[in-house]
């Protein structure tokens, strides 16, 4: 069996809450019936400059396994590393 690999939308909303930025890596996984994206970094520390901000909006189209027609389930996170350590979602 091989892996087909599709492109998907991220949209990261940052939250306007004073200090809701960070500069830790933030991770994604897609969980689907059956497979899962496994956990993967939305983008590196040089790509990362200015994302991840206080009100922001950040879109990424990165291409990962397709877990099938149905989500069931989105994980986000951080490793929390960096300054501005916490991160407040909105979803």
């Amino acid at each position: 069996m091989f892996r087909i690999d599709i492109p998907y939308e991220i949209k990261i909303y940052t939250s306007k809450l004073s200090n809701a930025g960070t500069d830790a890596n933030v991770f994604i996984e897609i969980y689907g019936e059956e497979k899962t994206t496994g956990q993967v970094t939305l983008c590196s520390k040089t790509e990362r400059k200015g994302k991840f901000q206080t009100g922001s909006t950040d879109v990424f189209v990165p291409e990962l396994e397709d877990v099938g027609e149905e989500i069931t389930k989105i994980r986000i996170g951080h490793d929390n590393s960096g300054f501005g350590k916490r991160f407040h979602w909105i979803c």
